[in-house]
């Protein structure tokens, strides 16, 4: 069995040693104050230190972008393509042996989001005529050396969202005629596609794997999973169960399992099961309100409407207080640890 105290120190794993009879009232009334307490004077500066860090990083990014876009008629092509050339090439070296580091890291992730403004620039200078998901898709074919040898998370995430940029660019241009016709199948594949990323991500971290380690890219992976088939589940409830829309509530059913799975047996992770209850109350609500439209309708009278609609909001309500405290009660399941 693992051992208890080489999980996250947070309230549930306190009250797991008291029950066990490791530790007494007093370390667990202590204890709790201890998690309770504001963070320290330093570790205000260090989160402060990074978010500049990372913020300041956009902001340059961003203004990059900005000014090639600005100054597109002034700059020969070898000028534009020269700078951007020297930038990742910079950052890039700047990063080397430095990657432990936030500073590396950021430098790292600013190469990389650079060379798609540099493909941008190289496509529309020589008019190769590809589409633009070809930019994204060798957008990320050229930065995923740097994902692999790196390991970091946030260029996986990056990874994971060219991959679904340059599937909705690939089914609007090819295989539909318009925006308007893409349908629902490319969402259901990204859908697919995040979620097979997040359980390689678990996988990977079950493995040992310690740069998996951190919680919120395969809560972000979980994320890009659900808001598509949630989305789909309730057009397809909406829309009177269209069988257009029906694959959506089958994948929905799998991803449930799944993050009930993974955030409860295999590792307590209230987070992925927070996005889990979210995306229950989210359909069930949207099933009570269709019902609710639907004898109000029938009815024809207004109070009954006004009647339905509060008792639907109360219904929300209590749903999300259940589910609150159902998430703040549980417990470690067998020699599972808990996610910080």
């Amino acid at each position: 069995m693992t051992d208890p105290l080489d999980g996250p120190v947070v309230a549930a794993v306190l009250h797991r040693l008291h029950d066990d009879r490791l530790i007494g009232p007093e370390a667990l009334r202590h204890g709790a104050a201890q998690l309770d307490a504001p963070p320290e004077p330093a570790a205000w500066a260090v989160f402060v230190d990074r978010l500049l860090l990372f913020l300041g990083a956009a902001l340059v990014l961003a203004g990059a972008v900005y000014f090639f876009a600005y100054n597109w008629d002034a700059l020969g092509r070898f000028l534009q393509m020269g700078m951007l050339l020297v930038a990742i090439v910079a950052a890039a070296a700047a990063a080397w042996g430095r990657l432990d580091r936030p500073v590396g890291q950021a430098l790292l992730l600013g190469a990389t989001v650079l060379v798609g403004p540099l493909l941008g620039v190289f496509g529309t200078t020589y008019q190769t005529g590809a589409d633009p998901y070809g930019l994204f898709l060798a957008w990320s074919a050229l930065t995923l050396a740097w994902a692999v040898i790196a390991r970091l998370p946030a260029l996986w995430i990056l990874q994971v969202v060219l991959w679904n940029v340059s599937l909705l660019l690939y089914w609007e241009q090819v295989v539909a005629d318009s925006f308007f016709e893409r349908g629902v199948t490319p969402y259901l594949l990204a859908a697919s596609i995040n979620g097979a990323a997040w359980l390689v991500w678990e996988g990977g971290r079950r493995a040992g794997a310690a740069w998996m380690a951190g919680r919120w890219a395969p809560r972000t992976l979980l994320l890009g999973a659900l808001v598509p088939i949630v989305s789909t589940t309730c057009v397809w409830i909406l829309d009177d169960l269209d069988t257009d829309y029906a694959l959506g509530p089958a994948l929905l059913l799998v991803v449930l399992v799944a993050a009930y799975a993974v955030g409860r047996w295999l590792l307590l992770d209230r987070g992925l099961l927070a996005m889990a209850a979210t995306a229950l109350i989210v359909v069930t609500s949207t099933v009570l309100g269709k019902v609710a439209m639907e004898i109000a309708d029938d009815a024809g009278d207004s109070f009954l409407m006004v009647f339905l609609f509060a008792v639907c909001g109360l219904t929300v309500a209590a749903k999300v207080a259940a589910a609150s405290w159902w998430l703040t009660h549980l417990q470690p399941v067998g020699d599972t640890q808990e996610a910080a």
